[in-house]
């Protein structure tokens, strides 16, 4: 989940930098991020064998979401730049199926359902004991404390109140 969410946050600091090192930079984080996303399926089949797209189907469509992406990074950041090497312009490559397979790049996006993934199947009875109850009670009564005197009480310092 590191891993995504690294991945993630390159993506959204891409737009934000131009020039020719930090394109170079974030292609490289690309490469990185789905050589390791390719490598984690690897394992994960070599781990699981047929049983990793067959199954249940809560369990088994993750790692088919998985499987279509990390396919269309490979189409999209490795076959296609080795076609357009291959063909080194003697032969005209279709525009239109280009285009499309770029389109590819948004599915990048959806790794972020990982994430999800780990929080929908993570054990989270914990939180219904009497210890995580209190502790919650504690933080929303220690909350409304401290937002009554912000009302009543004018002080400079309630920022690093708020903010700590």
């Amino acid at each position: 989940n590191l891993i995504v969410m690294l991945n993630l946050l390159c993506m959204a600091l891409a737009p934000c930098f131009s020039g020719e090192q930090f394109t170079t930079l974030f292609h490289t984080f690309d490469q990185v991020f789905l050589s390791w996303y390719a490598a984690e399926l690897l394992v994960r089949f070599i781990y699981h064998q047929k049983f990793l797209f067959c199954g249940e189907c809560l369990a088994v469509w993750w790692n088919w979401l998985d499987l279509f992406i990390v396919a269309c990074g490979i189409v999209d950041q490795w076959l296609l730049p080795l076609l357009a090497f291959m063909c080194e312009g003697t032969q005209q490559v279709d525009t239109s199926v280009v285009l499309w397979l770029r389109t590819l790049r948004l599915f990048r996006i959806i790794r972020s359902l990982k994430i999800l993934r780990a929080f929908l199947q993570s054990d989270l009875a914990w939180t219904e004991g009497a210890f995580f109850e209190s502790f919650m009670s504690a933080v929303i009564a220690a909350n409304s404390v401290i937002m009554s005197l912000e009302v009543d009480v004018k002080w400079a310092g309630w920022v690093y109140v708020e903010n700590f």
